[in-house]
């Protein structure tokens, strides 16, 4: 890994390394909503999948913030507070509905002159696992910049075992208890486990699995569309922001990066943050430790894909030929899927989200 521009720019066209330079403008939170929002104004698209953020050190976002708090129904949701350049839970603060905390955030905030600030409204209606809710990582490979060509890659999920569910909803004193990567141990399950139970969140509801059999053939690709979509509006927007704007001249560098997800009942997905961190193994081994056989199975999926996928663009570039979705996909025995190459990008067509949806606290 070379983050030093002195180092990489004595490499030669046919070396590769592993750092793209700009990746702070989408790994931090406040940057990413704000390319975000940007990218929805200028193309039209919904962006469905990211919970409504405000960044509360712009003054026009407080006074919207406000609005939405004090006179369309806000105070009576639960939102979640961040630092934005910090990461696993550091510096988030869950705020129920009604407390004093959210009555009371926008003082902090502009009383508060070291940090910055966003909030983001709290996914409701949680899909859980034995009455526990979860949330999900998978990871995203950049294979190429020139042309800027994305994979995805399913992994794992995250059980919150700290408290049921129905009692989570009504504990807004432990931050912690709310947040996945703060709970380790005894909580990983496999990409497998998560398929059957989303397949049988689908068939409990006739009207979700009516919704969901009119755009695809199981649960699971319902979500994974999902994300895929929404992972390439992300590379979309940050094309010119990051990827192909770096000031670099070697057209051979790549990026493997992770991304976090949450669920509700309804089988939408809602995109919490990308991560320039992987944490495909940390001093939380026990995390990886209880998926066993599958982590390893994926680990081997991820690397050996990659190394794969990384060997067929270097070729392509190198003989000057186009690089096909179909010949990236699913190599060495992994499970990596184009999302976005050479302006072509994933969408899941057909697919709609209610605008508003309700909370039940």
């Amino acid at each position: 890994y070379l983050a030093k521009k002195s180092w990489w720019e004595t490499f030669e066209p046919y070396q590769m390394y592993n750092h793209i330079p700009g990746y702070l403008e989408w790994n931090r939170k406040d940057r990413f909503n704000k390319h975000m929002m940007e990218y929805k104004i200028l193309s039209g698209k919904q962006i469905w999948a990211i919970p409504t953020t405000f960044r509360l050190n712009s003054s026009t976002e407080r006074k919207k913030f406000r609005k939405v708090l004090f006179e369309e129904g806000g105070i009576s949701r639960p939102w979640v507070l961040k630092v934005p350049n910090l990461d696993r839970g550091k510096g988030v603060t869950m705020l129920g509905p009604n407390t004093e905390a959210l009555k009371t955030v926008l003082d902090k905030v502009e009383n508060d002159e070291e940090h910055k600030y966003i909030i983001q409204e709290y996914v409701c209606n949680a899909m859980t696992i034995e009455g526990y809710k979860f949330d999900f990582r998978i990871y995203w490979l950049v294979a190429s910049v020139d042309p800027l060509i994305v994979l995805w890659h399913p992994c794992f999920i995250r059980i919150i075992k700290s408290q049921k569910y129905d009692e989570l909803m009504k504990n807004w004193n432990s931050t912690t208890a709310h947040l996945g990567n703060m709970h380790w141990s005894g909580t990983a399950a496999s990409w497998g486990t998560f398929a059957e139970n989303l397949e049988a969140r689908k068939n409990s509801s006739k009207s979700l699995g009516k919704r969901i059999n009119a755009l695809t053939d199981s649960a699971l690709h319902h979500v994974e569309n999902q994300v895929k979509h929404s992972l390439a509006e992300m590379v979309d927007a940050f094309k010119d922001v990051t990827f192909t704007n770096n000031g670099t001249s070697s057209e051979h560098k790549f990026g493997f990066y992770g991304a976090d997800y949450l669920i509700d009942r309804d089988l939408d997905v809602y995109f919490i943050e990308p991560q320039n961190a992987c944490g495909m193994m940390s001093e939380k081994d026990q995390f990886f430790d209880d998926l066993g056989q599958s982590w390893k199975n994926v680990n081997a999926q991820l690397t050996e894909g990659m190394a794969e996928i990384l060997n067929i663009v270097t070729k392509q570039q190198e003989l000057g030929l186009p690089i096909s979705n179909e010949a990236l996909e699913y190599a060495a025995g992994s499970e990596y899927e184009v999302i976005y190459n050479d302006g072509w990008m994933f969408e899941y067509e057909g697919y709609e989200r209610p605008t508003k949806k309700g909370c039940e606290i």
